[in-house]
């Protein structure tokens, strides 16, 4: 008798179109508007903290959003399982060569444009994965 009072009966489709069922917990993780509303949340928050960056770093986030932005098709290197390093350290020094007139005796320079791409690459992965999970 207890045991049947916990097992709800799950609602059919028909219910849900209809909005009859209206559970929130239960269901709301899977509807489309759920999604775009924790990812849009997610990019705002994103943006906010990018906002924060210093100067060189902001230069910097902007021609690694612009390599990010030319990789990001189906079959490309980021998205690969593991991206060759190789390919992925010819792009930090194309980056680094674009900003590389601020403080070329500094080893660390080039670190941090590594540390960015790799960053924005890892994003943008994710982004990928839960949207193929969601929509695929």
């Amino acid at each position: 008798m207890e045991r049947e009072q916990t097992f709800q009966k799950l609602p059919t489709f028909e219910e849900i179109e209809q909005g009859i069922y209206h559970r929130e917990d239960d269901l709301s993780i899977w509807l489309p508007e759920r999604f775009m509303t924790d990812e849009n949340e997610y990019e705002d928050d994103i943006l906010y903290l990018k906002r924060m960056y210093p100067g060189i770093a902001k230069e910097i986030a902007e021609f690694v959003e612009d390599e990010c932005d030319k990789m990001e098709y189906a079959g490309s290197m980021m998205f690969d399982q593991y991206p060759d390093k190789v390919s992925v350290m010819k792009l930090v020094g194309d980056i680094y060569d674009k900003v590389k007139y601020h403080d070329e005796k500094s080893p660390y320079l080039k670190h941090l444009v590594q540390v960015m791409l790799c960053d924005e690459m890892h994003h943008r992965r994710c982004r990928y994965r839960r949207k193929r999970r969601y929509f695929f």
